[in-house]
This record gives structure tokens, C-alpha cells and sequence, in this order.
């Protein structure tokens, strides 16, 4: 039960990504006097890509993860569950079940804001700004 209520609040909070610089919302700091036009568009280009980065969706990247995550999880859980403990196997794959979607659904999250922020990145790039890091 524990580890089911985790996994929600972990999909909640990664939801809860409005307003900070980081995903989708990235601004990656740019050398206006390398790039084109020295940034005179800077703006509406960082729109335009933040727009194209919002096509990926962290929480669907979660869930997905966290699917993979359970199933791999509960035969981890049910091989070694039987095996190397005294616990049923039964028990023991509920138990893989919940961590391993756990941590694939924070990993999977994870990935996508940083898939997102890169998005941005690139788009910019692509467009002709000199990005610093």
C-alpha cells in the first residue's frame, strides 16, 4: 500500500512542473552576439521550440516506464522472492511489482523533462543561436 501511494504522489509531483526552468519550460542561456541576428528573435524562437518540447509528455513517459517497471519488477521479485527468501512467491511479486513500478515511473519522468529540456536545446540550435551549455 505504501509503495502504491509513493507512486502516486512521485506522478503528481512530476506533474507539478508549471512555473520552474526546466523541462519544456527550459531557457537555455544563449550568447546573443554569436548567434543570428544577435538574438533579435530570441523570444518567439524560444517559444516556438518550447511549444515543439511540449509533444513530449512526462507523465505519459511515466506511466509507460512504470507499466515496464511492474512487470519487470514482479518477475524479479517472484524469481528471487522464491528462491532466496522464505516469503511466497505471490508475495514477493507485489512486492517487485510496486518498486519496480516506482522507480520506472520516476525514471521514466525523469528522462522526459530531460528529453524535453534537450528538445529545446536543439531547437535552438537548429534555428541558429549560440547555446553556452
Amino acid at each position: 500500500m505504501r509503495s502504491a501511494l509513493a507512486l502516486a504522489a512521485a506522478l503528481a509531483l512530476a506533474g507539478c512542473t508549471g512555473g520552474l526552468d526546466f523541462g519544456s519550460k527550459y531557457r537555455p542561456p544563449v550568447d546573443y552576439q554569436m548567434s543570428v541576428n544577435h538574438g533579435v528573435n530570441y523570444e518567439a524562437d524560444l517559444s516556438a521550440c518550447q511549444s515543439f518540447a511540449d509533444a513530449i509528455d512526462p507523465v505519459e513517459e511515466g506511466l509507460v516506464t512504470a507499466f515496464v517497471g511492474a512487470g519487470t519488477g514482479a518477475g524479479l521479485g517472484a524469481i528471487t522472492g522464491g528462491i532466496v527468501t522464505e516469503v511466497t512467491v505471490l508475495s514477493a511479486l507485489g512486492t517487485g511489482a510496486a518498486y519496480g513500478a516506482l522507480i520506472g515511473g520516476v525514471v521514466g519522468t525523469a528522462n522526459a523533462v530531460q528529453a524535453q529540456s534537450q528538445a529545446v536545446t536543439t531547437c535552438l540550435q537548429n534555428r541558429g543561436y549560440a547555446i553556452l551549455r
